[in-house]
């Protein structure tokens, strides 16, 4: 049995061409496996990548340094 958990593992803040400002924060889905799932043939576990708006709005990682607002494609760049 495998058993799963989701964790905020960072906040950042991002522009898009316009000026306006967004803050995206990075949820981490974390799936451990049991000693018998591995047996069966199952992972050790594996870690997921989640990023949302404060707004609850999916965002998709292009690269390190930019996003996409999944809804409606604007791209933004990460703030230094």
């Amino acid at each position: 049995m495998s058993e799963t958990q989701l964790k905020v593992t960072g906040t950042f803040q991002a522009a898009d061409n316009d000026g306006n400002h967004y803050s995206i924060t990075e949820y981490t889905l974390f799936r451990r496996t049991t000693t018998a799932d591995m047996a069966l043939g199952g992972g050790e576990g594996e870690e997921i990548k989640e990023y949302k708006l404060g707004n609850g709005s999916p965002v998709r990682k292009i690269s390190e340094t930019e996003f996409e607002i999944v809804s409606d494609g604007i791209k933004l760049r990460l703030l230094q």
